[in-house]
């Protein structure tokens, strides 16, 4: 199989060495005898001729590809890039998620939020806040303490705790009046004890999964935040939840987070670019086999 790896970074030179996921899935298809070619994104081009559109990557025609993975990168708004995706399909290529690269080619976190509530997900209470005017209302719907998201991030950036109002207030008015920014106010969940759950979704598998702890003093329990990962059981319920998760967001391949409460598991956030180096570590599992096992089969 001829598998594309599609990335949307923007390194200077085809050269630049690309992050660990990509080269996993790289040399784990190669090492499945498959043919596979990292894509950068930027360097596509589109012509339309006499009615046909022709495609070309660095210069020369793109080559036959029969799936790309497309490692998007929620950090930069998707609506720059979703014309590369909307110009592979529709030139008969297969795109892993592109349903959600597509119609929800520019939202946020907010919008994913939105859409796992219209499924019927359980999540923690939150509100979306786009003024400070109406910050202590949200927050007292909330309650203290409560967590603060910007509506992009990864590895746990853009997130604050907040005890109280006196800490809540200076971070809403920086972002929400100095950047136009609105916060997404979410309930926090103290029984967790700073630790949620990573579940690597593939279709309707459930690749790995590792409950990742924060370390001491800190609220995220993102790897990249300092959190530490071991191997998690998954209870039925929140394999259930997970994959139902991923679809209702529109992914083939995501990364669910959930957390433990007393009122049960809730869909903290779903990842369309999901790392996995230290899921893979942590648990000792081939992620990337997984991934490449499942596009060939799907």
């Amino acid at each position: 199989m001829k598998i594309g790896i599609l990335t949307f970074g923007r390194p200077k030179t085809l050269e630049v060495e690309p992050p660990f996921e990509t080269n996993r899935l790289f040399e784990t298809a190669m090492a499945r005898g498959h043919e596979a070619k990292i894509f950068c994104e930027p360097f596509f081009s589109f012509r339309q001729n006499n009615g046909r559109l022709e495609i070309f990557y660095d210069n020369q025609p793109l080559p036959p590809i029969d799936i790309f993975i497309a490692r998007t990168n929620f950090i930069e708004d998707q609506s720059f890039h979703s014309i590369t995706i909307d110009a592979l399909i529709s030139a008969g290529f297969k795109v892993t998620n592109s349903q959600n690269l597509i119609l929800s080619a520019a939202k946020n976190k907010f919008a994913r939020k939105l859409l796992i509530n219209k499924a019927g997900l359980p999540t923690p209470k939150s509100t979306i806040v786009r003024d400070v005017s109406t910050i202590a209302t949200e927050a007292e719907a909330i309650g203290f303490p409560l967590v603060a998201k910007t509506p992009s991030g990864s590895g746990g950036r853009g997130v604050f705790l907040a005890e109280n109002l006196a800490t809540l207030l200076p971070i809403v008015d920086y972002l929400t009046v100095n950047h136009k920014m609105p916060l997404l106010l979410e309930e926090f969940i103290k029984e967790a004890e700073g630790k949620d759950l990573r579940i690597f979704v593939a279709g309707d598998k459930i690749l790995a999964a590792m409950e990742r702890s924060a370390k001491p003093g800190e609220v995220r329990a993102n790897i990249h935040a300092g959190g530490a990962g071991h191997p998690v059981e998954l209870s039925d319920e929140e394999k259930k939840i997970a994959v139902a998760a991923a679809k209702a967001v529109g992914l083939d391949i995501a990364g669910v987070d959930i957390i433990r409460s007393s009122r049960g598991p809730l869909v903290l956030e779903v990842n369309a670019r999901p790392g996995f180096e230290g899921l893979e570590e942590a648990t000792g599992i081939d992620v990337a086999g997984g991934i490449i096992d499942y596009i060939c089969t799907s």
